[in-house]
């Protein structure tokens, strides 16, 4: 029987854990959530601030970001989606709604192989 409930407990537990970010991408997320706040729409101060933000932190695997919105005006609740991927080919994708706050809806992990550079001029969110 605890057989039964052990398997049980790590069949069910397994994808929530493979599934949430790690260090660096929960701390990244909440920096760029903190400049989002501070900025009065998604433009290039919103990025810079991210950026130099996300600068401060140690990135042992090389994770590289892109954030996509539909709309600049933080008052549009549209989409937004930030992509934090590595060269290995991990990536992380979060999509959110970019209303007076930023609000991350959900995040998902995905192997991919090996990123290049040409590779990473065509990064876009699935559509």
């Amino acid at each position: 029987m605890n057989l039964i409930k052990l398997t049980l407990s790590i069949l069910i537990t397994l994808p929530y854990h493979l599934a949430l970010a790690d260090v660096y991408t929960d701390q990244a997320i909440a920096k760029i959530q903190t400049c989002y706040d501070a900025a009065d729409k998604i433009d290039p101060e919103f990025m810079k601030c991210s950026l130099d933000e996300l600068r401060k932190y140690p990135n042992p695997l090389n994770y590289k970001c892109h954030v996509h919105t539909d709309d600049e005006r933080k008052s549009a609740k549209g989409k937004i989606s930030i992509i934090f991927y590595t060269p290995s080919g991990f990536m992380v994708y979060c999509i959110g709604t970019a209303g007076d706050k930023l609000i991350i809806n959900s995040c998902a992990t995905k192997q991919g192989k090996p990123i290049t550079e040409r590779d990473e001029l065509i990064i876009q969110p699935p559509k």
